[in-house]
């Protein structure tokens, strides 16, 4: 048996009359979505970081970046499985940081 869909606002709307109903969905809609935009403001964001072309390794980048060693694991985990080795970052390409 398979299990049913989960009603979702576009689902409701389609399926409720266009009354009360549909105006406080849109409503809801509109409050999340003003919400979502308000608490990931203050939100890290995912940027590009061009790595030199000189051996680099994880714990470097750390530092230079955020002062903090303990953060190459996570520069590891959002690179991989790109990083051919776990500590070292591959010179000369791109990998994704958080901006702060």
């Amino acid at each position: 048996m398979t299990e049913p869909s989960p009603l979702t606002l576009d689902v409701a709307q389609e399926i409720l009359p266009a009354d009360d109903s549909y105006e406080a969905l849109d409503g809801l809609r509109q409050a999340f979505v003003d919400a979502m935009r308000q608490v990931g403001a203050d939100l890290a964001r995912v940027v590009s970081y061009p790595v030199p072309a000189e051996v680099k390794t994880t714990l470097n980048l750390a530092f230079d970046l955020y002062l903090d060693l303990e953060r190459a694991d996570e520069i590891e985990e959002r690179n991989r499985p790109r990083l051919e080795h776990p500590g070292f970052l591959p010179g000369g390409e791109t990998i994704e940081v958080l901006n702060e």
